[in-house]
Formats: C-alpha cells, sequence, structure tokens
C-alpha cells in the first residue's frame, strides 16, 4: 500500500528503483550479518527486521510488476486483467518447479 501510494504520488518509476534498492539492501546486510556468536540477540533481531524490509521491497515490486502488465496490455484488450493475472499464474509456476527439483534432505 505503501509503494502504491508514493507511487501514485512520486511516480512508478522511482518506487520501483526504491523497492529494488531496498530489497538488495536488505539481500546485502543478511549476506554480511554476524553470527550470534559475535553480536548475540543483536543478530537474530537484525536478520528478522531485514526479512521484512525484503518483503516490503518484494511486495513494491509485485503491485508494480502487475501494474505495468495490466496497462501495457495489447489493445483492444478485451480482458486487461488477464495479463495481470499472467503474472501471478507464471510465479507460481516458478515456485512449483522450484519446489519440486529442490533437493530432498533428511534431517
Amino acid at each position: 500500500m505503501a509503494c502504491g501510494h508514493f507511487g501514485d504520488r512520486l511516480g512508478r518509476k522511482s518506487m520501483l528503483v526504491a523497492a529494488l534498492l531496498i530489497t538488495g539492501g536488505a539481500t546485502i546486510v543478511i549476506g554480511l550479518l554476524p553470527g550470534r556468536e559475535s553480536i548475540g540477540l543483536l543478530a537474530p533481531v537484525l536478520l528478522v527486521r531485514m526479512r521484512f524490509a525484503q518483503g516490503f521491497g518484494i511486495g513494491g515490486e509485485w503491485g508494480g510488476a502487475v501494474l505495468m502488465a495490466v496497462e501495457h496490455a495489447p489493445l483492444p484488450a478485451s480482458r486487461p486483467s488477464l495479463y495481470g493475472d499472467e503474472v501471478e499464474y507464471r510465479c507460481r509456476r516458478v515456485h512449483l518447479w522450484l519446489m519440486s527439483h529442490a533437493p530432498l534432505t533428511k534431517a
């Protein structure tokens, strides 16, 4: 909701760039985050905060992707919402493919 609000006011392209930077920055921080042995309980707290930041950024990217797909549907499109559904459909297919090809390990 926040990305949509600011996207209408500031422009969709700038919000898409901001969402990508938030997601990428949080991912980099997660990769560089020291373990619990060195900074104690601050490590899991920072990890959870960065995961929330990633989710916020991905939410902004997702809304922008669906909106762009609907807005750039070829004209005359009788049902442009089908192009928005295509984003969801392809994402679900990728998730199912990744889950089916993930190595199964014993705990």
